[in-house]
């Protein structure tokens, strides 16, 4: 699990101090990869949405808005115009910004797929003019969770916590500048223990530009579009060695289409790996073994967007379905089944035991995904 302190970025991210998992595609995991044998193509369809004359203010409706920023001050693309939106029913993806009383945006309502997601209402201090807490709401209008910032002398963060709606604190944030970089450090305030740690570039006018997220193994690489807040391409590293490479395409709404992925090394898994997105689900992913084996995955998701099934077939044949039992939002078991219906080998949520109906490991971890190094 990768954390991620994430704003408003333009993709499909919350706003606040949040958990966010790094690119991947496992069988119960949310996601894929795309991949081929050059160095991936990082682009977002140029097909843009139909832009409005901006008359007064900063209220409206916008495709690409940041808050992922050097001093989580919004940043906000060109204005789009919201009847025409609307009328791509869910093709589109956007949000719809309030301001306060002294015109600034306040009130980010995110739209995914042409349906209301998450709504996060920015309060700032009238004395320094930053932003001093967000409330995070979910669809339904009620609080998922607040973040409050500190700052400097100079307006800059040097730490935010987020708290539930019960009060109880749920994730804390300490920040440092050295070289004109920010470096933040992750905490679970409950046990007191270090969940992550991660270093940010920002450009002149405060957007994010790339970032390194750091965690006991490995550490990955972000390169961000300055003007859309989306990452294009990410990088994953052991110690100094770069063993794997993804990059993202997106269509003009900032809706993932496509991740391209290959590893870079011997030991890395699937040499090459080729996804689609639907709607935010990784619907279908193709991967290539060494062997030149090739593998199909057909996705199937929930209402919730969670991943319920997989169909995976082996050189255009069908060999295993894969079932994943959820308790809520979390995994709990998945189960394979054969192409004759009956039930091969399950493994618990940590994707890692393998067990076939007597309890013992199924064939010495044969239909194991994950390796030593892996490409998602």
């Amino acid at each position: 699990m990768v954390v991620l302190l994430t704003l408003l970025v333009a993709a499909d991210s919350a706003c606040a101090i949040d958990k966010h998992d790094a690119p991947n595609t496992a069988l119960v995991r949310q996601g894929g990869l795309l991949s081929d044998r050059v160095e991936p193509h990082l682009h977002v369809a140029q097909v843009s949405p139909q832009v409005s004359a901006s008359v007064g203010g900063c209220g409206g409706s916008y495709v690409f808005a940041q808050l992922d920023t050097l001093s989580y001050t919004p940043l906000l693309g060109p204005r789009a115009d919201r009847k025409w939106l609307s009328a791509q029913g869910d093709a589109a993806s956007w949000y719809d910004v309030e301001c306060d009383t002294k015109d600034r945006p306040s009130v980010f309502t995110r739209y995914r797929f042409g349906q209301k997601a998450e709504t996060n209402a920015l309060e700032y201090d009238d004395a320094t003019g930053h932003v001093a807490r967000n409330v995070t709401k979910r669809p339904d209008g009620t609080v998922n969770y607040v973040t409050h910032y500190r700052r400097d002398t100079a307006g800059r963060p040097i730490g935010a916590e987020n708290v539930g709606p019960d009060g109880e604190r749920q994730l804390e944030a300490v920040f440092n500048y050295k070289d004109g970089v920010q470096e933040l450090n992750l905490t679970d305030p409950q046990k007191g223990a270090p969940l992550s740690r991660a270093r940010k570039w920002f450009n002149t006018e405060g957007a994010l530009t790339k970032a390194y997220w750091y965690y006991p193994r490995y550490w990955f690489g972000y390169d961000y579009d300055p003007k859309t807040g989306l990452y294009m391409r990410l990088d994953k590293y052991d110690g100094s060695k770069k063993f794997a490479t993804t990059a993202y395409e997106y269509d003009s709404f900032g809706n993932p289409v496509q991740r391209m992925s290959r590893c870079l090394t011997a030991e890395c898994y699937p040499p090459v790996s080729r996804g689609q997105f639907d709607h935010g689900n990784m619907v279908r992913e193709e991967a290539e073994q060494k062997d030149r084996t090739k593998l199909v995955w057909d996705n199937q998701f929930n209402a919730d967007g969670q991943m319920i099934a997989s169909l995976l077939s082996v050189n255009g044949h069908f060999a295993l379905k894969f079932v994943i039992e959820r308790n809520g939002t979390a995994v709990q078991r998945t189960l394979a089944y054969s192409p004759k219906g009956e039930k091969l080998f399950a493994y618990d949520s940590a994707e890692t035991v393998y067990l076939n109906r007597d309890g013992s490991p199924v064939n010495g971890g044969k239909f194991e995904r994950f390796t030593q190094k892996n490409i998602w």
